[in-house]
């Protein structure tokens, strides 16, 4: 069985039929499977004939799971169907299409059954958690930062692996060679990455189904976004089954995949060198730990890199992580929103507050002022002179001392936040706009 990537298009051509269908060929209808990665991907199901009945009306909404064998013996399952439209004239349908955001290749499944023993996922950026960021001096004074690379046997106890209550999750590289000739000679391409390897605990009959695995990936997905500080898709989900049979799975995920996407060696802002999985793992559990705490959070890790269309959206969002992780993760006891931020700012190291260099109390009455104009629909007073970019980059600022102390909580070193907000691309430019604030909180 060959591999299928999410960022990839794909399109199958095979007969195609219901579960129930399995062992009537009568029954089967050809069409085409398609895989659309744009915008998270998307399958389509074209068919030439149909399911549904001619005339149906009601039932064209339910979700189904459709299977698909090729001619040469593959195995598809589109799970979650649903019929978008078809053309028929009353009594015949003619064609039939479906939609669906989840594809397993490898067998016929349906989404309910606990088919699966162990999930493989390849992200982005999953492989420079695994390596060690170095400052070093040049000859000329400056300073620069030094990736080193993680090799294939690199992979520690306790450092690249972790558990939770639910999940065992184990990281390994994996590394391929590949030659090609050409007129000019011999090209000879090394291929290095990682990926997430996820067991299930705590199951009695040593199989779960496949939304199990997509729900405990979340905690390292929030590792990687918060050591980016930027989006990571997935891009690539192996499923192997209890019979040892294993397969592909094609979901959309919710973030465009960019596996090659150029990346740059700063950015990223720690490491799994800097705090263990396991250790990572441990403060996630524990700062989530009140049912509250999770809206707050999930608000916080998703606006890593986040960019929105309106800054009244994104401002509010950043107003509503910071109380909510302030309350509920750290559990902390200041009532207003003034005395909230004060607080968080302190909890700061002082090497980190240097670099921001805000007036704590200033800083956080005019936030305060800027929450409530954005929650309340306009300024409270004639006094309020701020303008929309302004209040952008007071939100701004308000998601950074936030994501930084979060930093902390973890235990990521205080030198390595530092270089990050010098040299990570998003980081400092996040510190611009900390700049501008510190322009308005002067005059």
């Amino acid at each position: 069985i060959y591999s299928m990537n999410i960022y990839e298009h794909h399109e199958v051509l095979g007969w195609f039929f219901l579960p129930e269908d399995k062992d009537n060929p009568e029954k089967w209808v050809p069409g085409v499977l398609k895989w659309d990665p744009s915008d998270g991907g998307r399958a389509t199901v074209e068919l030439i004939g149909g399911f549904l009945p001619a005339d149906a009306t009601e039932n064209n909404m339910l979700k189904r799971t459709i299977y698909l064998e090729t001619v040469r013996g593959e195995k598809y399952s589109v799970w979650d169907a649903v019929s978008t439209n078809s053309l028929s004239n009353g009594t015949k349908t003619y064609e039939e299409h479906w939609y669906s955001n989840q594809i397993y290749f490898g067998d016929h499944i349906l989404p309910t059954d606990a088919s699966f023993t162990k999930a493989t996922f390849e992200l982005d950026e999953l492989y420079y958690l695994l390596g060690k960021m170095q400052q070093l001096e040049k000859e000329d004074g400056t300073l620069e930062l030094h990736y080193k690379v993680p090799a294939v046997d690199d992979c520690q106890t306790g450092i690249f692996e972790g558990i939770t209550k639910n999940a065992h999750y184990s990281i390994d590289t994996l590394s391929s060679e590949r030659s090609t000739y050409h007129r000019c000679g011999l090209v000879h391409t090394s291929f290095v990455s990682a990926n997430v390897n996820i067991a299930l605990r705590n199951n009695e009959n040593g199989a779960e189904t496949a939304s199990n695995y997509i729900k405990e990936l979340v905690p390292i997905h929030d590792l990687v976004r918060l050591a980016a500080f930027q989006p990571c898709g997935v891009a690539k989900v192996e499923l192997r089954q209890k019979n040892n049979g294993g397969g592909y799975l094609l979901k959309n995920l919710g973030v465009v995949t960019q596996p090659y996407k150029h990346h740059e060696i700063q950015d990223i802002v720690f490491t799994l060198n800097d705090i263990s999985l396991e250790s990572f793992l441990e403060k996630r559990a524990s700062l989530i730990e009140k049912e509250e705490a999770l809206d707050s959070w999930i608000i916080l890790v998703g606006l890593c890199g986040y960019s929105s269309n309106f800054r009244e959206e994104y401002t509010n969002q950043c107003f509503f992580a910071a109380e909510g992780f302030y309350k509920f993760c750290l559990k902390r006891g200041k009532s207003n929103l003034r005395g909230q931020l004060q607080d968080l700012y302190s909890l700061l190291p002082q090497e980190i507050q240097d670099q921001i260099n805000f007036d704590a109390s200033n800083w956080a009455k005019l936030a305060k002022k800027i929450r409530n104009r954005v929650a309340h629909g306009g300024p409270a007073g004639r006094n309020d002179f701020t303008t929309s970019p302004s209040r952008y980059a007071v939100a701004k600022s308000v998601h950074l001392v936030t994501y930084l102390v979060l930093l902390k909580e973890l235990g990521v070193p205080s030198e390595k936040v530092c270089n990050a907000l010098k040299y990570h691309s998003g980081l400092s430019w996040m510190m611009h706009y900390c700049d501008e604030v510190r322009l308005m909180l002067e005059s």
